[in-house]
């Protein structure tokens, strides 16, 4: 019987394709005609589904990075996404294909699961409407189903090395577009508005004056949480590999770019996640090259220093004021944060999905005294694990937590008994990863569990090193 997913791949082949597409896009896109281009990326994305699976799980990343939030064709793109796993997963039944699914990677399925059944509960016996209850659900849905796609459609190294790689590129691209950003160059600003742009809101507004850099990313937040998970994925990587140029650009493009994204969360994120990577490197049991801290501190600074001095000094400008004259979004944590606790003390089994703002104003009053607490009323409590607490209770952060628990739990089991020198470089990446995203997360909202479909890449590619470890590791190890 056929595989799925053909293992044969031709890399000169593929990169042509790719620029072929890059360079039509390009094309259209000066031309400005938005849904020509919106088609144009549709019917690549269709056909490749359609012929090769996994290549389509490709090329779906782009969508997910750049195009989630907007409409393709008057229509929501996370519906493009959706009909292309529940595609994928007709597949998969239809091939009657065995599914090789290690004991983390189900307690990982079974979990997230289980919240979706606690969400419908907790939402209806809350009064939220049936129209929010089933779009939530159906998001839900479709970040588990892209990934267990993720999951399902990688065979072997070379395909987890050609999602890795091409995964990395697409956020490349996004950090240059991001750095041209911060620089005032036009032309990169108007390259994230022929995506789209909805002048009304404030996401909107903050892209057409030009106030936080979002690469090809919705807006600032999600471009940060992405280079937050993609920089400690790289550096993985790249401290087991011998003199990889393509690896050694991609890091200090995406790294320049969490440093100037400014969101102080993902930046300190993602340099703890570094450090972790390079704690773990220096105990591996199998023969790597070491990199010693303080080198890698020293390295750092120089960075910092240098793209500072060409820069115009903009770092240490904007770090000062952040240091010393905090703005009213920093300070608003607390307040934020600490309605949140009232709010779950008063209602311990959860108030349902986004209702923070219509129990925090209880607590306005109490709180008014406070730097930014008027945010209470227009926005959540900035803080993955405390909106689970408000929304769905003590058993929705219970849920949350154990998820947490045995994505890592599966990890350090690789990381523990991998024998082969790529997987330790994507084992290490990926620890850093998780740490770096989660806490980014605890100062932002978005989540595996608060439909972040980005996150569901990794939280993939996990659960395939999970249930293909002994096999990879006899067949690659070094």
């Amino acid at each position: 019987m056929k595989n799925l997913v053909q293992e044969s791949f031709n890399r000169n082949n593929f990169l042509m394709i790719i620029l072929l597409l890059t360079v039509s896009v390009g094309f259209i896109a000066v031309s400005g005609n938005i849904k020509l281009l919106e088609l144009f990326v549709l019917g690549c994305l269709a056909i490749f589904i359609a012929i090769k699976p996994f290549h389509g799980l490709l090329l779906s990343t782009p969508l997910v990075m750049y195009f989630s939030y907007t409409d393709l064709l008057w229509i929501a793109a996370w519906n493009y996404i959706l009909a292309f796993l529940i595609y994928l997963c007709i597949l998969i039944l239809v091939k009657k294909q065995k599914l090789r699914i290690s004991r983390y990677s189900q307690r990982i399925l079974i979990l997230f699961i289980l919240f979706i059944f606690l969400t419908i509960i907790i939402n209806w016996t809350n009064g939220i409407s049936f129209n929010s209850i089933f779009l939530m659900t159906g998001k839900l849905i479709s970040t588990l189903l892209l990934g267990f796609c993720t999951m399902f459609f990688m065979k072997n190294e070379k395909q987890l090395k050609i999602f890795l790689y091409f995964l990395i590129g697409c956020m490349s691209i996004s950090a240059l577009v991001g750095i041209g950003q911060f620089l005032s160059i036009d032309f990169f600003w108007k390259l994230r508005e022929i995506i789209q742009i909805n002048p009304e809101n404030i996401v909107g507004q903050q892209i057409l004056q030009r106030y936080r850099i979002s690469g090809l990313a919705y807006y600032s937040i999600p471009f940060s949480y992405q280079l937050s998970s993609v920089v400690p994925l790289i550096f993985g990587i790249l401290i087991v590999k011998k003199r990889n140029y393509y690896l050694s650009i991609t890091f200090i493009l995406c790294f320049l770019a969490l440093l100037v994204s400014l969101i102080k969360s993902a930046t300190i994120g993602g340099i703890i996640g570094l450090f972790i990577i390079i704690y773990l490197n220096s105990n591996l049991k199998i023969k790597v090259k070491k990199i010693k801290i303080f080198n890698f501190v020293i390295f750092l600074i120089l960075i910092f220093l240098i793209f500072n001095i060409l820069t115009g000094n903009l770092f240490t400008q904007y770090y000062n004021r952040q240091i010393f004259n905090p703005t009213v979004s920093t300070l608003s944590r607390i307040p934020l944060w600490l309605a949140g606790f009232k709010i779950f003390m008063n209602n311990p089994f959860g108030v349902g999905a986004g209702e923070y703002s219509k129990y925090g104003a209880e607590f306005l009053p109490e709180l008014s005294n406070m730097p930014g607490a008027q945010m209470i009323l227009t926005t959540s409590s900035h803080n993955q694990f405390l909106n689970i607490l408000i929304y769905y209770g003590f058993f929705g952060l219970l849920i949350l937590t154990l998820f947490y628990y045995y994505i890592f739990k599966g990890l350090f089991y690789l990381y523990r008994n991998n024998k082969s020198i790529f997987f330790a470089g994507v084992i290490l990446g990926l620890i850093g990863s998780f740490s770096a995203y989660i806490l980014n997360s605890m100062f932002h909202n978005q989540g595996a569990f608060t439909v972040d479909p980005f996150n569901w890449y990794f939280i993939g590619m996990v659960m395939f090193l999970l249930n293909n470890n002994r096999s990879l590791s006899e067949n690659n190890g070094k």
